[in-house]
């Protein structure tokens, strides 16, 4: 079962992958997490990428290539949990390409909301829990203005074209995905 989660920053799109991945038995593939892990590492892919520290994305080019590496390993065979990608309509457009590619087929597009207040507050304690960068105070407002402006049109652009669950609610999230996915 191959799944993609969507959601503003902050919902709960990793939580609910990590839980989903457990119950289903598939990688959990974040591409935040690796562009993070990249950065901390410093390599020449995390230095192209430091950008998503100012609460930008990285360029579509560098995640798109990220994911389809990611999507070439073999640990994916009994499907995947992708978060964080497609964040925009380019994006969108070469995740196509890289399903045709790899001959993937997604089986769940999913959307996660939640009032954008709860979701401030959560990023705020994130970023002194977990000493993330991009949650920042500073940076929140950016991240939800490229969520607005780039990753709704793009969700909104998939409804048309691929079978996208409704958006769930955050308190309800996993009690839903787990009776989607059977």
């Amino acid at each position: 079962m191959n799944i993609v989660l969507f959601g503003p920053p902050g919902v709960g799109k990793g939580t609910q992958a990590k839980k989903l991945s457990q119950w289903l038995r598939i990688p959990h593939i974040s591409i935040g997490e690796i562009l993070r892990e990249q950065i901390k590492l410093d390599t020449d892919l995390g230095k192209q990428i430091k950008q998503i520290n100012d609460g930008h994305l990285a360029s579509d080019e560098l995640v798109s290539e990220v994911v389809k590496e990611r999507l070439s390993y073999s640990d994916i065979k009994n499907g995947f949990i992708l978060d964080g990608y497609p964040r925009n309509l380019i994006q969108a457009e070469q995740f196509v390409e890289i399903q045709e590619l790899l001959n993937i087929e997604i089986d769940h597009w999913i959307c996660l909301s939640a009032p954008v207040s709860k979701l401030k507050e959560r990023l705020v304690k994130r970023a002194k829990i977990e000493k993330r960068a991009d949650d920042a105070e500073d940076k929140i407002n950016t991240r939800f203005e490229v969520f607005n402006n780039e990753t709704v049109p793009c969700i909104d652009s998939l409804k048309d074209k691929m079978k996208l669950v409704s958006s769930l609610k955050i308190d309800e999230t996993f009690i839903c995905l787990t009776e989607i996915c059977n």
